[in-house]
């Protein structure tokens, strides 16, 4: 830890507890979501999908395609919405002001996470409609994505660092 850096601030503590938090709970969310959702298909409906396998191409339904393509699609999507915002929110700010830069990665971070956990919800519930386990492979593999863009210490001061930088060569 270094004591010098700007986010090791005791007041910025609070915060990213916070961002911690919501973005742990987005993941556990996501999946418990999905949990309960195989515990009806399985114990309710005894593995049998409840609709939507009626067209298929390729062997799929239709509905696993567009589920499977969301899930491809989100984390593309996602860092793109997360990096606009971060260009969109470094932009306003005049100067490297810390809390200014810590709101910016704070709305970056929630944009990211919330892309990724909107897919994985679309594809938990159509795992409900046609009882496909590749609907629950794509929310699991959306979580493993969140995991690893969660705001860690090291992240968030990577983050921040190259931030400051660009406010620095905008500034010059």
């Amino acid at each position: 830890m270094n004591p010098d850096h700007p986010l090791d601030r005791p007041d910025l503590a609070g915060r990213f507890a916070g961002l911690r938090l919501i973005s742990a709970g987005m993941i556990v969310g996501m999946v418990m979501i999905a949990v309960l959702i195989a515990m009806v298909v399985h114990f309710a409906l005894d593995g049998q999908p409840l609709a939507g396998n009626g067209v298929r191409l390729l062997g799929l339904s239709v509905l696993s395609w567009g589920a499977l393509f969301a899930a491809m699609a989100a984390p593309f999507v996602a860092l793109f919405a997360s990096a606009k915002a971060t260009a969109d929110g470094l932009a306003k700010l005049p100067t490297a002001d810390v809390d200014g830069i810590v709101g910016v990665f704070a709305t970056a971070t929630f944009i990211e996470f919330a892309v990724a956990e909107a897919a994985g919800i679309l594809c938990a519930l159509f795992y409900h409609v046609t009882a496909d386990p590749l609907m629950l492979g794509c929310v699991a593999a959306l979580a493993g994505f969140l995991v690893v863009r969660f705001p860690s210490a090291s992240r968030t001061k990577s983050w921040y660092d190259a931030a400051e930088a660009t406010i620095g060569e905008r500034t010059q």
